[in-house]
């Protein structure tokens, strides 16, 4: 479907009068290209949130030049799409940097107008491009090609498992429940950056629950995490790990020292994330109220600690209700169903300890093998 949206909305601007000589392409952008996408959950009573790119010809900055072109920009790719919207019985929303489309099922398909601006001393620095922000009215730097390319340079590092997890290890199964789907075993199993990340974002999902109207949402943005995880694996992947959930925490725990925080003289404190394939752009920008910061560092807490607890339990080999409530608590309903509904004897490993099933927030079932040292509840 998000295929035939991103064809079907990329022919209707290219034909338009606006946009008919400037368009080069529309592209998906952010999670789906990743692998990172995760399916809503009833607590957050959202459906799939999914970008795509509208990039323009450089030409695009002498029609639509200055603060004034990129208010422009944005009110005329509202007009466009409000005429495809009507077409095809659609909601439209209209965003500082983009315009979103609301299809069926709450799906929506953000719209961003995007210039190409290479810099050819950066990394990625050919799809380096600038994007419009209606309310600044100014171009700002962007690269979702790069951040594209960065994530997964960093997912090609293989972890290292020195003792090889043969049948303890079943990233082959069906997933389900609040992860879309990879598209095939080969790629499930090599993604495991990929895993790592929707793990995070379900978790968040819970943790947060859904935004409330009037009420500042403060759960951390999508690309924070990411990058954030990105860089924290990019640390932690070659270092010897027992399991996949050894690592899991560990880059968890790593995240915490892949930003920069400079105190100010109000006591409080300023996050910044720069993008390396955007100079100018601060990927921590959203993280800059003391409210979300504190709700970032209870939410990092509070990830380490429910996932300790669910290893302690299964180590410990709790009964299966003890385990259902601890994953319902941590990845949903959905992970719980599925550890009912899966949990059966997996075949020993050669690794020390007994084998034990972790499930996914997607419902997927991991058996990885218990290791010795059960001490993962600590943030530090």
């Amino acid at each position: 479907m998000l295929d035939r949206a991103y064809l079907s909305i990329g022919n209707f601007l290219a034909d338009s009068a606006e946009f008919g000589t400037l368009t080069i392409e529309v592209h998906g952008q952010g999670s789906r290209q990743i692998g990172t996408l995760v399916r809503p959950l009833h607590v957050r009573d959202l459906g799939f949130d999914v970008d795509a790119v509208l990039l323009l010809k450089r030409a695009a900055l002498q029609r639509y030049p200055g603060s004034d072109g990129a208010r422009r920009l944005i009110n005329d790719l509202y007009a466009v799409l409000k005429r495809y919207a009507d077409q095809h019985g659609l909601k439209i929303e209209r965003w500082e940097r983009c315009v979103t489309l609301v299809y069926a099922n709450d799906v929506r398909v953000d719209v961003a107008p995007v210039i190409e601006d290479p810099l050819v001393a950066i990394p990625s620095g050919e799809t380096h491009a600038l994007i419009p922000d209606r309310l600044l009215q100014r171009y700002a730097p962007t690269n979702p090609r790069g951040i594209e390319h960065g994530f997964n340079s960093a997912a090609k590092i293989q972890a290292n498992f020195p003792r090889r997890l043969v049948e303890g290890m079943t990233l082959d199964k069906a997933m389900r429940g609040d992860v879309t789907p990879l598209p095939d075993v080969e790629v499930v199993s090599a993604r495991l950056l990929s895993i790592f990340v929707q793990l995070m974002k379900v978790h968040r999902n819970i943790s947060f629950g859904a935004p409330q109207d009037g009420v500042e949402d403060l759960s951390p943005a999508s690309i924070f995490i990411t990058f954030l995880a990105a860089a924290g694996y990019t640390l932690q992947a070659p270092r010897p790990h027992d399991t996949p959930l050894d690592l899991l925490l560990d880059v968890f725990d790593a995240m915490l020292l892949c930003f920069e925080r400079e105190e100010l003289a109000n006591g409080g404190q300023r996050w910044s994330l720069p993008n390396p394939w955007a100079p100018g752009d601060d990927l921590a920008t959203s993280m800059n109220s003391p409210q979300k910061q504190a709700a970032f560092l209870q939410w990092h807490e509070l990830f380490s600690e429910q996932i300790g607890q669910l290893l302690d339990s299964l180590e410990q080999r709790a009964g299966e209700d003890v385990i259902e409530k601890l994953v319902h608590n941590a990845f949903g309903p959905r992970a719980a169903r599925a550890v009912r509904d899966d949990a059966a004897p997996v075949a020993p490993t050669r690794q020390a300890g007994r084998p034990v099933i972790f499930a996914t927030a997607a419902g997927a079932i991991t058996s990885v093998a218990a290791r010795a040292n059960t001490n993962f509840g600590s943030p530090d």
